[in-house]
C-alpha cells in the first residue's frame, strides 16, 4: 500500500489520545510497498514518460526517501517525477508528493497535489488520497469533510488500511452526533480489521458509555474545590460543562472528591473532548444512575 503510517495513528497504543496532538506526533509513514518499482518499470515500457528519457530510479529514489523518512527529499524527487512524466507514473509520483507534504505538515501542497487523484480509477491511488485529506481535514475538526473523505477510503482500501478509515470515518461521524452511521462505521472497521491492537481500539468506541473526563481524585474536598476552579475556563472555552464533583468511597469511612467534567456516549467522543479542551485528566467510565 502507499499509504503513509503517517495518515493513521500507532493503533498497538491506547487509542485515547487522540487528535490534534496525538496524531500530529504519530506521523509515521506507512511505507510504500517496494512492488512499486515493478509496477512502474511496466507502466515506463508502455511509454509513461513525456520524454522517454527517464528511467523509474528517480522515483525510486523518491519512494526509498520517503520510507526512511527523509520527506523534504521525497516531496522534491517526486514533484520533479510528477512534473516530467504523464499517465500513472505521474499519479504515482503525485501520491508520493502529496503523502511527503503531508508529513511535513504543509497542508496547502498536501492539497494540491493530492486533491485530483481523489476520483482516481486505481484503488489504491484514490484511497490512499481520500485517506490522507480525510485525516487532515479530521486534525482541523472539519468533522463533515472527514466523514466523507475516509468513508471514500475505507470503500476503496483494504485490510487494516480500510479498517483505520472506516475507524475515523466513525469519530468523524460521532462528533457530528450522527451516532448511528458512526457504529455502522465501527461495525465496518472491524469486520474488516486484522491487527489486534486496531481490533481493541475499535471495540472500545463500540462499547456503550457513559464516560467522562476525571481531573483527579481527592482526600481533601478543598483540593477538590481548587482543581475544578482551576480547569472552569479551559472547560469553558471548550464548550464543555463546568467540572463538577463527585464524593466516592475509597474504603470503609473513607471518602474521595473526584472532580469530573461531562457525560459522554463513547470514550473516543470523551478522548476527543479531552484533547481539544486541553484538560490534564483522564477518560473514564461515569457511574450509571
Amino acid at each position: 500500500m502507499n499509504v503513509p503510517r503517517n495518515v493513521f495513528p500507532d493503533f498497538h497504543v491506547n487509542h485515547r489520545q487522540l487528535p490534534t496532538t496525538r496524531v500530529n506526533a504519530l506521523l509515521r509513514t506507512l511505507r510504500p510497498v517496494l512492488a512499486l518499482a515493478l509496477m512502474l518499470a511496466a507502466t515506463l515500457m508502455l511509454g509513461g514518460c513525456k520524454g522517454g528519457s527517464r528511467s523509474t530510479a528517480t522515483l525510486e529514489e523518491a519512494t526509498n526517501a520517503y520510507i526512511q523518512g527523509r520527506f523534504q527529499e521525497s516531496y522534491a524527487k517526486a514533484e520533479k517525477v510528477a512534473d516530467d512524466n504523464s499517465g500513472i507514473v505521474k499519479d504515482r509520483a503525485a501520491l508520493i508528493a502529496g503523502q511527503s507534504a503531508h508529513a511535513l505538515g504543509n497542508r496547502v501542497a498536501a492539497e494540491r497535489w493530492l486533491r485530483p487523484l481523489t476520483t482516481h480509477g486505481n484503488d489504491e491511488i484514490n484511497g490512499n488520497a481520500n485517506a490522507t485529506l480525510g485525516l487532515s481535514a479530521f486534525n482541523q475538526r472539519q468533522w463533515a469533510l472527514a466523514s466523507v473523505m475516509l468513508s471514500a477510503a475505507a470503500t476503496r482500501l483494504s485490510g487494516d488500511d480500510a479498517a483505520r478509515s472506516a475507524m475515523y470515518a466513525g469519530d468523524s461521524f460521532e462528533q457530528l452526533g450522527q451516532t448511528i452511521k458512526a457504529r455502522s462505521m465501527y461495525q465496518r472497521a472491524l469486520q474488516t480489521a486484522a491487527d489486534a491492537g486496531l481490533k481493541r481500539s475499535i471495540q472500545d468506541r463500540l462499547v456503550q458509555g457513559p464516560y467522562t473526563i476525571q481531573l483527579g481524585a481527592f482526600s481533601s474536598r478543598t483540593s477538590a474545590d481548587q482543581t475544578a476552579r482551576a480547569a472552569a475556563s479551559k472547560a469553558r472555552a471548550a464548550a464543555l460543562p463546568a467540572p463538577v464533583i463527585v464524593v466516592t468511597n475509597a474504603g470503609p469511612g473513607n471518602q474521595l472528591f473526584a472532580v469530573q467534567v461531562g457525560t459522554f456516549a463513547s470514550r473516543a467522543a470523551a478522548e476527543s473532548a479531552r484533547v481539544r479542551s486541553r484538560l490534564d485528566g483522564v477518560v473514564i467510565a461515569a457511574p450509571r444512575n
